[in-house]
């Protein structure tokens, strides 16, 4: 089914920044009531900040996909022999690959943060994930806008042992020089470093 131009909204209203990981309308009931103590509670989340959670699915539920491997998951750091550079969705940077497959999760991540304007919620996205701990969850890219330098140097150090699964390893389009020199990989670990 292709995707709609369309935003997306949870049955209770709330506005999806970014749902591009297979969520059915179930699973946007689901996410409701996650956030209902957010809701319920405005004074848990203030303007600006990020809540990052993670929910056991219960079983009537889809499994979602993850698509992420490396150390948060129980697996070895991925090398960087082992990948290639991708770039996904009409993001502006390149993705960490690897030729491996996705996996069904048990868990779903839910970021979300409270609209400034309007005081509701905003999901800025939501995935299958492989553990419990919202501290073991994968971070933004280094090269995502609007991060601080402190960021984007921890995501630089997190993307160097983690990579999103790509198994028909397919290179898309061919590199422009800048992508080629970041995709050899030396660009992450002087960003991590």
């Amino acid at each position: 089914m292709e995707k709609s131009n369309w935003p997306t909204f949870t049955p209770c209203g709330h506005l999806f920044a970014h749902d591009d990981h297979g969520l059915t309308p179930d699973h946007l009931e689901f996410i409701d009531v996650a956030l209902s103590d957010l809701q319920r509670y405005p004074e848990l989340l203030h303007s600006f900040e990020i809540h990052r959670s993670v929910h056991y699915m219960p079983e009537h539920l889809d499994r979602l996909q993850c698509d992420l491997y490396g150390p948060v998951c129980g697996d070895d750091p991925v090398i960087e022999t082992a990948v290639h550079y991708l770039r996904r969705n009409k993001r502006p940077g390149l993705s960490r690959m690897v030729r491996r497959p996705s996996r069904l999760a048990d868990y779903m991540a839910i970021i979300v943060k409270r609209d400034g304007e309007t005081g509701g919620l905003v999901v800025l996205t939501a995935y299958g994930c492989m553990n419990g701990d919202a501290d073991r969850l994968a971070t933004r890219e280094w090269w995502d806008v609007g991060m601080k330098p402190y960021e984007a140097a921890e995501a630089a150090q997190f993307w160097k042992s983690h990579a999103l699964a790509n198994p028909g390893g397919g290179f898309g389009r061919q590199l422009d020089p800048l992508e080629r020199r970041l995709s050899i990989g030396t660009h992450l670990e002087t960003i991590a470093s």
